[in-house]
């Protein structure tokens, strides 16, 4: 379809999907496994009302604050879901690195290699939004590749033979007679 999907942000993303003024879809921030709806809610509230956040000690303050200053009480922050933020890119605007960012909320960490961190975001939001394992090998599999696996492509391709590369992402072994 053509329609770009920006990753989550803390700073621009709303609870569900939205679409931008440039017709781009926003990821939304409560679309993060196990990032719920209330807490997202919260977050919203308090960008809009004291603008952007700053850095991730920042967010956690104002956030606990606003939550703080509530009658009925809402899901807190957890580490689980700053982890998840964090792992989606949703803190990406925020200084440091996710690595960084994940040793300032848990423990020391080492930084992440690309791969880590693509397969950090897809277990978190069930897809690559930052990059593709493949990006690196793209020249190369242009260079194999007979077709892409787009629908219209394929349709010409009916009947003939096609070469195409991809990930594995899962295996099964089964055994037969």
């Amino acid at each position: 379809l053509g329609i770009e999907v920006v990753s989550p942000n803390i700073n621009t993303s709303y609870g569900v999907f939205t679409a931008n003024e440039k017709g781009q879809i926003l990821y939304g921030l409560a679309g993060i496994r196990n990032v719920g709806l209330a807490v997202i809610e919260d977050v919203v509230a308090e960008r809009e009302k004291n603008g952007p956040f700053k850095d991730i000690f920042d967010f956690c303050k104002r956030v606990a604050a606003y939550q703080g200053s509530l009658k009925e009480k809402h899901p807190p922050l957890s580490k689980k879901l700053l982890e998840c933020l964090v792992m989606a890119g949703a803190l990406d605007d925020l200084p440091g690195s996710r690595a960084v960012l994940i040793a300032e909320v848990l423990e020391d960490a080492e930084e992440w290699s690309c791969m880590e961190m693509l397969n950090k975001e897809r277990e978190v939001l069930g897809m690559f939004l930052s990059g593709h394992p493949l990006d690196e090998f793209r020249p190369e599999l242009q260079g194999f590749t007979t077709t892409s696996l787009a629908p219209d492509e394929l349709e010409r391709k009916v009947g003939g033979t096609v070469f195409v590369g991809g990930v594995v992402t899962k295996m099964r072994s089964v055994e037969t007679k």
